[in-house]
């Protein structure tokens, strides 16, 4: 995830890497912040998540966050496109 400043000319460029699909979601509150929120979703991954006694295969976790992360807080890309 790719959390940069809306104000360029400022030292400020936060940046996450390395997280969990799930870990994201925290970290997209920035958007809240004034920030612009880019998550390279190739870059993240998760696993298997139990709900109310079902198994949820690890690609339907990581759709279901990225869904909901392009939809609320910011811009869904892949890592070719981010590093163009």
């Amino acid at each position: 995830m790719i959390v940069e400043d809306p104000e360029p000319e400022q030292e400020s460029h936060p940046e996450r890497a390395g997280l969990d699909t799930s870990g994201c979601m925290p970290h997209a509150v920035s958007y809240d912040q004034g920030y612009n929120v880019t998550v390279v979703e190739d870059a993240a991954t998760t696993r298997d998540a139990e709900f109310n006694d079902m198994i949820v295969p690890a690609n339907h976790v990581h759709a279901a966050f990225m869904s909901a992360l392009g939809f609320a807080y910011g811009k869904i890309v892949k890592a070719d496109e981010y590093l163009k």
